[in-house]
């Protein structure tokens, strides 16, 4: 119930502040069970505000204690006395580094040459690549403009195909009278006489 948690500020141990409040919590619970059956309501609760203040007086002199403490242990902890600190300089440790050879040097002069022209000609491929996506992207723009005509375009088509059918069944049958000739069975069917 009190474990109330130190401000952000503060360098205090939060683990202070609640043993401090696990020890009101129990306070609490011992005045409940043992003098709260015998108070009245309005008792009981002045009881607990009056702990609840007993515990905020409490925190804040732990607060300032721990603080006190804490800034004396980084004092005394963190200071050097004089004469004690060694007058030798720590120098970094010596790398050793051979020299490149000339045979390797120029290897790496030329490797890297080669590097720079892949990288060239990747590039170049790149803006190719790219003045293509352009140029299907202005296409693609201009067909979605175009697109109601196409659709026309293909209505025409289908229709043409049915005027050919049409066609071709009329011309197959003209030829089937063709064949069959006056005076036939067929003209007599269709209705020509001889």
């Amino acid at each position: 119930m009190y474990c109330l948690l130190p401000t952000p500020s503060s360098t205090v141990p939060a683990q202070a502040h609640c043993h401090c409040a696990d020890a009101f919590d129990d306070l609490d619970e011992a005045i409940r069970n043992d003098v709260g059956p015998a108070l009245s309501p309005a008792q009981q609760a002045a009881v607990m505000q009056g702990t609840a203040q007993l515990y905020n007086l409490a925190r804040g002199s732990l607060d300032r204690q721990l603080q006190r403490f804490e800034e004396f242990a980084l004092e005394t902890c963190l200071r050097v006395p004089a004469g004690l600190m060694a007058s030798v300089q720590i120098q970094a440790p010596v790398v050793d580094v051979e020299a490149p050879c000339v045979e390797e040097e120029e290897g790496v002069i030329q490797r890297l040459g080669s590097l720079r022209a892949q990288i060239l000609e990747e590039r170049e491929k790149m803006l190719t690549l790219q003045r293509q996506l352009a140029a299907c992207d202005a296409a693609l723009a201009e067909v979605g403009g175009e697109e109601a005509g196409l659709r026309q375009l293909a209505s025409a088509v289908r229709e043409k195909e049915r005027l050919t059918e049409d066609v071709f069944v009329l011309s197959h049958t003209g030829a089937r009278l063709q064949v069959c000739g006056p005076g036939s069975v067929c003209a007599a069917v269709f209705g020509y006489g001889c």
